[in-house]
């Protein structure tokens, strides 16, 4: 069993590879996007995509033409989610591999049941304590989380 969620973990990444490959090659400009870290009671909330099943990620998405990171955030967070965002910090923004910029966020101040919306992009949202993350958390985004621990432990 530990062999086949290796080796769907593996292909769930060369997907994630191509499909960000595919959009560079139609989307030649520069692609920025927003992450957000959503915590509740010790537990981060993280999504699984229909592209790639056997990986979990951080829900968020590509930022559109004349949207700003922060409606970004909270648009994603609504279509991936269902849920919706009251407030948010920004973690920061780091250089992607589609030559933008990711900005990550965290919130712990949102309302609504977590469920995705019905449509070709998101499987099955989870709660997942913080500090026992996912084998199959996608590697970027656990830099995220390991970020927003630092950060907030820093705080207290």
């Amino acid at each position: 069993m530990r062999l086949l969620k290796a080796i769907g973990y593996h292909t769930s990444l060369i997907m994630i590879y191509f499909a960000n490959s595919a959009r560079a090659f139609i989307f030649p400009a520069n692609i920025s996007g927003a992450r957000i870290i959503l915590v509740k009671d010790g537990k981060v909330l993280l999504v699984n995509h229909f592209h790639a099943p056997w990986v979990w990620t951080l829900p968020g998405g590509g930022i559109e033409k004349d949207e700003t990171p922060e409606a970004a955030a909270i648009r994603e967070i609504k279509e991936e989610t269902g849920l919706t965002l009251l407030s948010m910090t920004k973690i920061g923004a780091f250089l992607n591999s589609r030559k933008g910029e990711t900005h990550v966020f965290y919130s712990t101040s949102f309302e609504g049941v977590a469920s995705p919306t019905v449509k070709f992009e998101i499987m099955e949202c989870k709660w997942f304590p913080i500090n026992e993350l996912p084998e199959e958390f996608f590697a970027v985004d656990r830099g995220h989380v390991e970020n927003y621990l630092r950060l907030t432990t820093a705080k207290s």
